[in-house]
């Protein structure tokens, strides 16, 4: 039998979805046909178990609309669990709710066939997508329809049952209408961030500097004399501190992740890890591809007024003392008591007298020696003396 949903009023008329209901002469419950194959769906049940089966299981047979969704979403890279059918999801209107919340790129295409469909998504290339609601009809009637999501895969268009994952089938018997509608590829690319924007030439990279830092940090950084000398073979390597620093001189104010490097692509400005900084960049502008292999990703960005605001976290400051080399810094967490904790914070310079990305070391005093541990990876420290310009040996309780 059709049914339909009871029109409301400031509603448009739009068909149900699942347009059709079947009604067992044994007994068993009512259901809606599958969207893929209702007509095959209308076969006696094999047992009593099955029929209930069938009623029972009726929200996830005829999810076509979640599952639709959760497609789209699973071809864009992001895979989702489909939202559970509800009878509300046949409300008049459902079509335009649908595709205005999870299809908002996809606009109508007119396609009266099959053959219309293949070539609306095919002409505009690679990655073109389109939803198709398929309308059937049986006695004249409006019959159960199905969703049918295509997808034009490197030049070949293939059609996706969500609900069977599987190849779609394409019918052509009991078709009333079919309703396309598509994204081209460039809708559905995310659009590019103002600081994605390749940097070939000086001015170019200091502009995408300055806008990358301006979102990181809100306001909280600055570029520290660029110059065209910052340049590597695949970008730009600058210096960068806090403009409280850079305008009141109190050394806790200075940024810890001071360096930024700068693509010439269209990739985005990025530090550098503070443990072992210039091989990463080193095996970077060499061509290394970050988090493939054994060669990790560049950190996210931390704060930029970083020192009251970790030290508040870690325990009152009890002193603070400066030092031109490791060996003193060392000797004085060895002079603590046992028990003492304190930071080594490691200072550099980028061989042209700007502050550059520093490091922070966890000091132990324990009762035979000293426990110095990398503050990220709480790995065993291997201090390496270049560009080191300043140690401070911050104690807290």
């Amino acid at each position: 039998m059709a049914c339909r949903t009871v029109q409301q009023p400031g509603f448009p008329h739009t068909p149900m979805l699942a347009a059709s209901v079947a009604v067992p002469k044994d007994g068993s419950s009512p259901f809606h046909p599958a969207p893929s194959a209702p007509l095959a769906d209308l076969e006696p049940a094999a047992s009593y178990e099955a029929a209930v089966a069938r009623s029972q299981n009726q929200g996830r047979r005829i999810n076509a609309r979640g599952t639709v969704v959760a497609m789209h979403s699973a071809i864009n890279g992001s895979p989702s669990v489909p939202l559970a059918w509800q009878p509300s999801d046949e409300a008049p209107g459902w079509w335009s709710r649908l595709t205005r919340r999870y299809f908002p790129e996809f606009e109508r295409v007119s396609a009266s066939s099959w053959d219309e469909v293949v070539k609306a998504v095919a002409e505009p290339g690679p990655d073109t997508r389109g939803l198709v609601w398929i309308r059937r009809e049986l006695g004249g009637q409006e019959a159960t329809g199905n969703l049918v999501y295509a997808h034009n895969n490197k030049g070949q268009v293939v059609f996706l049952d969500s609900l069977t994952s599987s190849l779609a089938r394409l019918d052509t018997d009991h078709v009333r209408e079919l309703v396309l509608v598509r994204a081209l590829p460039e809708a559905l690319r995310a659009p590019r961030r103002p600081w994605e924007q390749e940097a070939h030439d000086f001015e170019a990279a200091v502009a995408k500097a300055r806008l990358w830092l301006e979102n990181a940090y809100g306001g909280g950084a600055e570029l520290v004399g660029p110059t065209a000398g910052d340049e590597t073979r695949r970008g730009w390597v600058f210096s960068c501190d806090t403009r409280r620093h850079l305008r009141g001189g109190r050394w806790q104010d200075t940024m810890l992740d001071a360096t930024l490097v700068v693509p010439k692509d269209t990739a985005e400005p990025f530090g550098l890890p503070n443990s072992d900084p210039w091989e990463w960049l080193a095996h970077w502008d060499a061509g290394g591809v970050p988090g493939t292999g054994k060669f990790p990703s560049p950190p996210l960005p931390g704060r930029a007024e970083w020192f009251d605001s970790t030290l508040a976290q870690l325990g009152p400051v009890l002193s603070t003392s400066n030092h031109q080399v490791w060996s003193s810094a060392v000797d004085e967490l060895s002079s603590f008591p046992a028990g003492s904790r304190a930071l080594i914070w490691i200072r550099r310079t980028d061989g042209r007298g700007r502050e550059a990305v520093g490091w922070l070391v966890n000091g132990l005093t324990t009762a035979t020696g000293v426990l110095l541990l990398d503050g990220a990876s709480e790995e065993p420290v291997s201090f390496d003396p270049t560009g080191v310009h300043a140690l401070h040996v911050i104690r807290y309780r």
